[in-house]
């Protein structure tokens, strides 16, 4: 029998360089949902910016990257007190316009947006031909001042541009527990996925709302867990079509990521479905 086609992701957006106790670690959506995908045997080509202090060869190992050179990366800290958490952006990376997307990367099978500093240029999207578009819209949310403290703005005409798009996947602090908000999200967007930390999250699709619990892990830092769930379930739903099968992949991977600092605990396909086989949910 032969093998299913490879699958290509295309993700645009910063690798981070995140504040930990005692140093940094490389973070970010592009880091977290891209190596996710890669060990569940996705192509993964990045879109990204970064100053000379990170090493995009060595953090995206197995992976394409096309990057804008910038002065600086995009720097984050994050401070965390009980399930909330401050957010501070120390210095930002250059923005990604649609002509940085080599043309010849074009045409995958998913494409995913991945804002965190606003630098995902309007149109992006619409060099993508054909492909399943997805975004984790954080990054389009956030605004700072001075002092680097992040605060999210409204949604406005954000709205409009995710009509666009094919899925969303955001947390719901991402519009602050806003259940009116989330609404008119789900309204507006094919397949919206809002997740809830250890609390699970709700798939909205088609006028009809499910939701899901998040796999059992003994937490250490909350970190890119969303990231990678988003790579996890747009490489499943890519294969499947299946919302369901793609929900339980990804919220099982996600629950290795809170059980380590930093992208280390991102699992292979192997460990996905092995805790899969042993938790009955």
């Amino acid at each position: 029998m032969n093998e299913p086609a490879r699958l290509t992701l295309v993700i645009v957006g910063h690798i981070t360089s995140d504040i930990v106790p005692g140093g940094s670690v490389p973070g970010g959506t592009v880091t977290y949902a891209g190596t996710m995908a890669r060990n569940l045997g996705a192509r993964v080509r990045v879109v990204t910016s970064v100053g000379a202090d990170l090493d995009v060869a060595t953090i995206l190992t197995g992976i394409e990257a096309r990057v804008v050179p910038s002065p600086t990366s995009s720097v984050f800290e994050n401070i965390y007190e009980g399930t909330h958490r401050r957010q501070y952006i120390r210095s930002v990376a250059r923005r990604l316009e649609a002509e940085a997307v080599p043309c010849e990367w074009r045409s995958p099978d998913i494409v995913l947006l991945a804002p965190l500093t606003n630098e995902v240029d309007p149109g992006v999207e619409d060099v993508f031909d054909g492909a399943l578009r997805a975004a984790t819209p954080q990054g389009w949310l956030r605004r700072w001042g001075p002092d680097g403290l992040v605060r999210h703005d409204g949604w406005g005409s954000l709205v409009e541009r995710l009509r666009r798009l094919d899925i969303v996947i955001m947390s719901e602090e991402d519009v602050d527990r806003n259940a009116d908000t989330i609404h008119l999200l789900a309204e507006a967007i094919p397949l919206l996925v809002v997740t809830r930390g250890a609390r699970g999250g709700t798939i909205f699709s088609g006028g009809t709302e499910r939701d899901f619990v998040a796999f059992p892990a003994s937490e250490v830092e909350p970190t890119g867990a969303g990231d990678a769930f988003a790579g996890a379930f747009l490489v499943e739903y890519a294969r499947t079509r299946d919302v369901a099968r793609a929900t339980r992949l990804a919220a099982c991977a996600a629950s290795f990521v809170v059980e380590h600092a930093g992208a280390s605990g991102i699992p292979t396909l192997e460990q996905v479905r092995a805790r899969q086989a042993a938790t009955h949910l």
